[in-house]
Parts: structure tokens; sequence; C-alpha cells
């Protein structure tokens, strides 16, 4: 019985690290497109 709850919780927490690794790849992005955009707008400026 032990050895069957250990499994179900690794393969919970690897499905919870692929959501985690998702979520950052999305924060990652909008950071970069926020960065991308604020060069923009100081390139234009100048």
């Amino acid at each position: 019985m032990k050895k069957r709850k250990r499994k179900k919780l690794t393969r919970h927490s690897e499905k919870n690290k692929k959501k985690e690794g998702k979520r950052l790849l999305i924060s990652n992005i909008y950071f970069y497109i926020l960065i991308y955009q604020n060069k923009k707008s100081k390139e234009n400026r100048t």
C-alpha cells in the first residue's frame, strides 16, 4: 500500500513539475516581450 501511494505521489509531482515549467516558460516569454517593448519605445524616442 505504501509503495503504491509513493508511486502516485511521484507521478503527481512530475505533472506539477511540468505545469510549473510551462508557467515559468510563459512568464519568461512575457518578461522578454515587456523588455523588448521597452527597448523599442526607447529607440523610437531617440
